[in-house]
């Protein structure tokens, strides 16, 4: 079995444990993203995702880690149960999709904006409207500016991609001249 499916199916069971208690899952969101973190420092991952570490060392380092984020009980029974199973690699994977089922369960959707150069808050407000109404669903909006792409907006949700790039335009404009 792949490691997101293994993932997915932990973090669906974290969900539903703390089904209703949005403080609880909003905490565990976070520490599970602060852990998460961690990962991507290759000397800590080696040793988190390790499976000669002994366990009693990672639940040391676990509890730690809890106590350090201030998270539920629940995220440290969470963390020993992955040391138990020898999953503690997936924690990244976990956090993700967590994070992910969270925002289905509530109706939420992360969107990338890119355009040539900043927008206003104005402006953003306006798209970030815009998607919500197109989409049905309260959008989380993070921007980035790319000059490459000459003017308009690239918008990414999910694995859709909208386009109204001034590039894309000059593109197709190109390639209709040629054919």
């Amino acid at each position: 079995m792949s490691a997101e499916k293994i993932a997915n199916r932990y973090a669906a069971a974290l969900l539903s444990m703390t089904d209703g208690q949005a403080s609880v899952q909003d905490s565990l969101a976070s520490a599970l993203g602060e852990l998460a973190g961690l990962y991507e420092h290759k000397n800590i991952k080696k040793i988190l995702a390790s499976p000669i570490v002994s366990p009693q060392l990672l639940r040391e380092v676990f509890a730690y880690a809890e106590q350090r984020l201030g998270a539920d009980a629940v995220f440290g029974k969470f963390l020993n149960l992955l040391v138990e199973s020898r999953r503690t690699y997936l924690i990244p994977v976990i956090a993700h999709a967590f994070r992910h089922k969270l925002q289905q369960q509530r109706g939420v959707v992360d969107a990338v904006l890119t355009t040539a150069v900043p927008l206003d808050a104005a402006e953003e407000a306006a798209i970030r409207s815009r998607l919500e109404e197109m989409l049905a669903k309260k959008v989380q909006l993070q921007t980035q500016v790319d000059k490459t792409i000459l003017g308009g907006f690239v918008v990414r949700v999910e694995n859709s991609l909208l386009d109204f790039s001034l590039k894309t335009k000059l593109d197709n404009m190109t390639k209709m001249a040629v054919s």
